[in-house]
């Protein structure tokens, strides 16, 4: 693609003697006149300018690029539409693009009286050609006020001898997105349970300005060990107490869930359905949980960063029981390679102690690299191995990462590298 030469043009330096550099010369001029002679220059540049409106011509035009909505509903669907005109040299619209996806456009000719046609983006669009762009944004899990913006790539047609770049042309639509309905609390503390234990929890929902509304759960998107009530949902009131239980079937780690509630008010401006309908107010509560085994490790890694050569670095891991029937006594803790046939030199520079914490049930492993074998360098793996002594998990496993510095003497091997000798 071709690229305009720019000119280098002069700056004017706050001095005392102010310095004049001519445009392609070569040559400093120093006087205080020349606060004069550049004004003058100045004037005469920007009135030589403004007599030529073509040098600041766009391929496409237009007259009120941003709208805005005010303060509207969660979930309502917003419309616009954007009239465009081409300059005096044809143009092709190559694309559109959106910041988001809930953004929809559609380009549009305008034909004589109040005909429209639609646009295949490439085609080639004659001068003084009249466009309109309707967009569309749906509000559903939006808050606050943001700009919707949607960006034109242009190219001018190659018959164009001026212009020389694809043009980019924004729209942009304004709202501030305000939420019907609010739960309290806004974030549901995060839940924690053993594997093979439930757990509950509620929040209530109301309506911002108090009116009343029924509420229902639904059941979208939440797996079948995810229980959602409203107590008294079918009645008409001012606030809905939500209770979720999360049954002993969920799965272990850390999971969220949507809890998605409609009330029994459409939204007029939400989207039409098939059947004519709108969609009612609703709200999103999401609620998360931890499930554990009987015992843990918390972190359940070790990233040790960057190690250098003669550096001592420790990390420490919690191993705790849950089980209330068990006693966690001391653990057996080993560092090991991820495969048993390969080299394994960072036990030569690793030690391993083991402490209780308090009156918990629990104990923290501390792993310390000092001096790390000078085979070792780049990335380097290993797994920390811990026997519990539970029965029912009697081994813990946590991975160990880092990258090595060698000494001068081995060299150094740079950050990505893998030399296979740590684990």
């Amino acid at each position: 693609m071709m690229q305009r030469n720019r000119p280098q043009y002069s700056t004017l330096r706050r001095s005392p003697a102010v310095r004049l550099r001519l445009v392609g010369g070569k040559k400093w001029f120093s006087s205080d006149a020349a606060r004069t002679w550049l004004g003058i220059c100045l004037g005469a540049c920007m009135g030589a300018c403004a007599g030529e409106p073509a040098l600041v011509r766009a391929a496409l035009r237009c007259p009120h690029p941003s709208t805005d909505f005010g303060t509207t509903w969660e979930g309502t669907l917003l419309r616009a539409e954007f009239e465009l005109e081409v300059g005096s040299d044809p143009v092709r619209i190559l694309e559109t693009e959106t910041d988001c996806g809930c953004t929809l456009t559609r380009i549009e000719r305008l034909c004589k009286g109040a005909e429209r046609q639609g646009y295949e983006l490439g085609d080639e669009l004659p001068a003084g050609t009249r466009l309109v762009l309707a967009a569309e944004v749906d509000t559903r899990g939006k808050r606050g006020r943001a700009p919707r913006k949607v960006h034109l790539i242009v190219r001018p047609s190659p018959a164009s001898i001026d212009a020389v770049e694809d043009e980019r042309v924004t729209l942009t639509m304004w709202s501030d997105v305000q939420p019907w309905l609010v739960s309290d609390p806004a974030r549901v503390p995060i839940l924690k349970a053993m594997k093979g234990e439930g757990a509950q929890t509620y929040f209530r929902v109301r309506q911002v300005d108090g009116e009343a509304f029924a509420l229902r759960p639904s059941r979208r998107g939440l797996p079948p060990w995810v229980h959602v009530s409203v107590q008294e949902g079918e009645k008409r009131l001012t606030e809905h107490r939500v209770d979720v239980d999360i049954d002993r079937e969920t799965p272990r780690l850390t999971r969220s869930y949507g809890v998605f509630l409609e009330s029994d008010v459409e939204n007029l401006q939400s989207p039409t359905a098939e059947d004519g309908t709108h969609a009612p107010f609703s709200l999103v509560q999401e609620v998360s949980i931890q499930v554990h085994g009987q015992v843990g490790l918390q972190p359940p890694s070790l990233s040790f960063g960057v190690v250098r050569s003669g550096q001592t670095v420790a990390r420490t891991v919690r191993v705790k029981s849950y089980d209330a029937s068990f006693r966690l006594e001391e653990p057996q803790v080993s560092l090991q390679p991820l495969k048993r046939d390969e080299p394994f030199y960072l036990t030569d520079s690793a030690s391993i102690r083991a402490r209780p914490v308090g009156s918990e049930n629990a104990w923290d492993v501390e792993l310390t690299l000092s001096g790390l074998d000078a085979r070792i360098r780049g990335n380097f793996f290993a797994r920390l191995l811990v026997e519990t002594g539970h029965p029912a998990l009697p081994q813990l496993e946590a991975s160990v990462s880092g990258v090595a510095l060698g000494s001068k003497r081995f060299g150094t091997t740079p950050q990505g590298a893998d030399s296979g000798r740590g684990g």
